[in-house]
Protein backbone atom coordinates (compact mmCIF):
# COMPACT_ATOMS: atom_id res chain seq x y z
CA UNK A 1 0.00 0.00 0.00
CA UNK A 2 1.48 3.52 -1.01
CA UNK A 3 1.04 6.32 1.63
CA UNK A 4 0.53 9.56 0.05
CA UNK A 5 3.13 11.89 1.67
CA UNK A 6 1.79 14.71 -0.86
CA UNK A 7 -1.91 15.08 0.56
CA UNK A 8 -0.48 17.08 3.61
CA UNK A 9 1.95 19.74 0.91
CA UNK A 10 -1.40 20.21 -1.01
CA UNK A 11 -3.26 20.67 2.24
CA UNK A 12 -0.78 23.53 3.54
CA UNK A 13 -0.53 24.72 -0.38
CA UNK A 14 -4.54 25.39 -0.48
CA UNK A 15 -4.36 26.84 2.62
CA UNK A 16 -1.65 29.26 2.03
CA UNK A 17 -3.21 30.40 -1.18
CA UNK A 18 -6.49 30.90 1.06
CA UNK A 19 -4.73 33.43 3.44
CA UNK A 20 -3.03 35.54 0.77
CA UNK A 21 -6.28 35.73 -0.99
CA UNK A 22 -8.22 37.01 2.53
CA UNK A 23 -4.98 38.79 3.48
CA UNK A 24 -4.78 40.72 0.15
CA UNK A 25 -8.09 41.44 0.43
CA UNK A 26 -8.80 42.87 3.94
CA UNK A 27 -5.32 44.71 3.25
CA UNK A 28 -6.88 46.37 -0.17
CA UNK A 29 -9.79 47.13 1.88
CA UNK A 30 -7.76 49.25 4.76
CA UNK A 31 -5.20 50.54 2.37
CA UNK A 32 -7.74 52.61 0.56
CA UNK A 33 -8.55 55.74 2.10
CA UNK A 34 -10.72 58.39 0.69
CA UNK A 35 -11.73 62.00 2.41
CA UNK A 36 -14.80 63.58 1.45
CA UNK A 37 -17.45 66.42 2.64
CA UNK A 38 -21.19 64.79 2.85
CA UNK A 39 -24.55 66.08 4.13
CA UNK A 40 -26.49 62.88 6.30
CA UNK A 41 -29.67 61.99 4.75
CA UNK A 42 -30.23 59.26 6.81
CA UNK A 43 -28.53 56.95 9.72
CA UNK A 44 -29.86 53.35 10.88
CA UNK A 45 -28.26 50.12 11.73
CA UNK A 46 -28.46 46.64 10.25
CA UNK A 47 -28.14 43.65 12.25
CA UNK A 48 -26.41 40.32 11.05
CA UNK A 49 -27.12 36.88 12.97
CA UNK A 50 -23.48 35.14 12.42
CA UNK A 51 -24.07 31.78 13.99
CA UNK A 52 -23.89 32.09 17.69
CA UNK A 53 -24.85 35.75 18.31
CA UNK A 54 -25.85 39.14 16.60
CA UNK A 55 -23.52 41.92 14.73
CA UNK A 56 -25.03 45.27 14.55
CA UNK A 57 -23.40 47.20 11.79
CA UNK A 58 -23.97 51.25 11.65
CA UNK A 59 -24.80 52.75 8.57
CA UNK A 60 -25.14 56.47 7.27
CA UNK A 61 -26.31 57.81 3.64
CA UNK A 62 -25.31 60.88 2.45
CA UNK A 63 -27.94 62.86 0.20
CA UNK A 64 -25.67 61.64 -2.91
CA UNK A 65 -27.16 58.36 -2.36
CA UNK A 66 -23.47 56.48 -1.28
CA UNK A 67 -24.00 54.65 1.61
CA UNK A 68 -20.83 54.17 4.25
CA UNK A 69 -20.73 52.17 7.82
CA UNK A 70 -19.05 52.53 11.04
CA UNK A 71 -17.24 49.32 12.35
CA UNK A 72 -14.35 49.05 14.77
CA UNK A 73 -11.65 48.69 12.96
CA UNK A 74 -8.48 46.91 14.99
CA UNK A 75 -5.73 47.92 11.81
CA UNK A 76 -6.95 51.69 12.78
CA UNK A 77 -6.91 50.76 16.54
CA UNK A 78 -10.05 52.77 15.92
CA UNK A 79 -13.05 51.58 18.64
CA UNK A 80 -15.07 54.12 18.80
CA UNK A 81 -17.60 53.26 15.76
CA UNK A 82 -20.74 54.22 18.25
CA UNK A 83 -19.26 57.73 19.07
CA UNK A 84 -18.67 58.84 15.78
CA UNK A 85 -22.68 56.99 14.80
CA UNK A 86 -24.00 58.70 17.53
CA UNK A 87 -22.69 62.39 17.00
CA UNK A 88 -23.85 62.16 12.35
CA UNK A 89 -27.22 63.69 12.18
CA UNK A 90 -29.88 63.68 9.27
CA UNK A 91 -29.22 67.41 7.65
CA UNK A 92 -25.56 67.98 8.98
CA UNK A 93 -22.58 67.96 7.17
CA UNK A 94 -19.58 66.67 7.70
CA UNK A 95 -15.65 65.89 6.38
CA UNK A 96 -15.11 62.28 6.47
CA UNK A 97 -12.22 59.82 6.51
CA UNK A 98 -13.20 56.64 5.23
CA UNK A 99 -11.45 53.37 3.41
CA UNK A 100 -12.75 50.42 1.48
CA UNK A 101 -15.44 50.28 -1.03
CA UNK A 102 -19.09 48.90 -1.84
CA UNK A 103 -18.76 45.11 -2.23
CA UNK A 104 -22.45 44.09 -3.21
CA UNK A 105 -21.70 40.30 -2.92
CA UNK A 106 -20.80 41.13 1.12
CA UNK A 107 -22.69 43.88 1.64
CA UNK A 108 -20.08 45.48 2.70
CA UNK A 109 -19.90 49.82 2.32
CA UNK A 110 -16.47 52.17 2.30
CA UNK A 111 -16.25 52.09 6.28
CA UNK A 112 -15.84 56.14 7.97
CA UNK A 113 -13.24 55.87 10.22
CA UNK A 114 -13.61 59.68 11.31
CA UNK A 115 -15.75 62.27 10.98
CA UNK A 116 -15.98 66.31 11.71
CA UNK A 117 -18.77 68.11 11.53
CA UNK A 118 -18.55 71.11 9.00
CA UNK A 119 -20.56 75.07 9.93
CA UNK A 120 -22.48 75.86 6.93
Amino acid sequence: MRSNNNSGWQAMLSLGVVAVFVGFSVGLSEATEGEAVIQVDKTWTKTYSNGGGVKEVYLVKSDAGNIYQITDSLYRANFRSSDIWAQMSPGETYRVKFDGFRLGCTSSYPRIFEAERVEK
